[in-house]
């Protein structure tokens, strides 16, 4: 990774801690950890959990129910998968017919 590249996710880290603790204060629990880690429901997040493949320390508080998330280190993972992404989220045109590009699908 160069030195602008990890500038650009500094700064995208960053950005979206501050969203995210401006939403949802310094920790995430309940409906909402479950949403920003991309899971569609309790069960997911349980199986994932058990399985350990939550990417982010899930932690408990005394008396709460349920599991907890630090606000940055979610904001920090969802970062560096942007970052990471391979794929562009639209296709491609090629630039010689006008057409999509082999590597994309054909879908309107």
């Amino acid at each position: 990774m160069t030195d602008v590249d990890n500038k650009a996710l500094e700064t995208l880290k960053l950005q979206l801690r501050h969203e995210l603790e401006q939403l949802h204060g310094p920790l995430l629990g309940g409906q909402k950890l479950i949403a920003a880690l991309g899971h569609g429901n309790a069960a997911s997040l349980r199986q994932a959990r058990r399985r350990e493949r939550v990417p982010v320390p899930l932690f408990t508080l005394p008396s709460r129910r349920g599991f907890f998330a630090l606000t940055r280190d979610v904001a920090d993972w969802l970062a560096q998968a942007r970052f990471t992404a391979v794929s562009p989220s639209a296709p491609q045109l090629s630039t010689d017919q006008g057409e999509l590009s082999p590597d994309q699908p054909d879908t309107p």
